[in-house]
């Protein structure tokens, strides 16, 4: 067996597909704190309006481990238009 290393550069994403499987939107990148990414998603909402709601476990997680700033966003909203 070859070497096994872990991904680095892995980070968290929210994608949503429609019913036949086609991606309709995708959210996150390596970087935790840009607004669209995610530090350490934790729960998800869905409103009438298919809006998304994102809520993060921030501090725990990302900020107490020096991986965000403690300014980092806790709770975001997603839209799909």
């Amino acid at each position: 067996m070859g070497k096994i290393t872990k991904d680095k550069t892995r980070h968290a994403r929210m994608s949503i597909y429609d019913k036949n499987g086609r991606m309709l939107a995708r959210w996150g990148t390596p970087q935790a704190e840009t607004p669209g990414s995610f530090a350490a998603p934790h729960g998800l909402a869905l409103d009438s309006r298919n809006d998304l709601y994102v809520s993060e476990v921030t501090w725990t997680f990302a900020v107490s481990r020096n991986r965000a700033a403690a300014d980092c966003h806790t709770f975001q909203k997603f839209s799909l238009q």
